[in-house]
């Protein structure tokens, strides 16, 4: 079976390449840089186009002596360097959008959902341990959809009464429901964003 190396095996540069390549770099390093500023307008992608137009002329340095306008050259490489690097960017951000998109339809649709029924549940499991009073006052005003008063004839106890054992159920449910703090914020931001 053929082994194969992790990278090729490259030539070690000249010592007339390094100084050719030297000179090149310290005439059109701020140019370089200058240019992708001027379009890009952002420091970082500015340096990483200069750094891989010098990692393409560094590429091509057995053949930088014998360019004949190495200026032109350059531009263009930088030109096309930049056009590239601005597309790849573009991409990128064009493929966040559209991922960050789904998230939040698939959030909404089943994460979401998900956490209004793990609340609803703990809601439902903590309101079944509150005192017959407690569940039956809280389930007449807040699932039935009664005010306080008509609870409290509904239950044939007075207004107060009726209060009493909604400010328990409020406390317990509560002091209960601490523990799930996550849980109750996430369904919450479902309820506004």
């Amino acid at each position: 079976m053929p082994t194969y190396d992790a990278a090729p095996q490259l030539d070690p540069p000249t010592r007339e390449e390094e100084l050719v390549f030297r000179e090149i770099y310290d005439q059109w390093h701020a140019r370089i840089y200058s240019l992708s500023m001027y379009v890009t307008r952002s420091a970082f992608m500015s340096e990483e186009i200069t750094q891989d137009v010098f990692l393409k002329l560094w590429n091509q340095r057995s053949s930088l002596a014998q360019i004949e306008h190495l200026p032109a050259w350059i531009r263009t490489i930088t030109i096309n360097t930049t056009i590239n690097y601005l597309r790849k960017k573009a991409r990128e951000q064009l493929l966040l959008k559209n991922y960050l998109e789904q998230a939040h339809e698939q959030t909404d649709d089943g994460f979401q959902g998900l956490r209004e029924r793990e609340l609803a549940g703990l809601l439902q499991g903590i309101v079944k341990d509150l005192s017959p009073q407690q569940q039956k006052v809280w389930e007449l005003t807040r699932g039935g959809g009664m005010t306080l008063e008509q609870a409290a004839i509904e239950m044939g106890i007075t207004r107060n009464t009726a209060k009493e054992h909604l400010a328990r159920a409020i406390k317990t449910i509560r002091s209960r429901m601490d523990g799930h703090i996550e849980l109750m914020v996430t369904a919450a931001v479902g309820l506004f964003l």
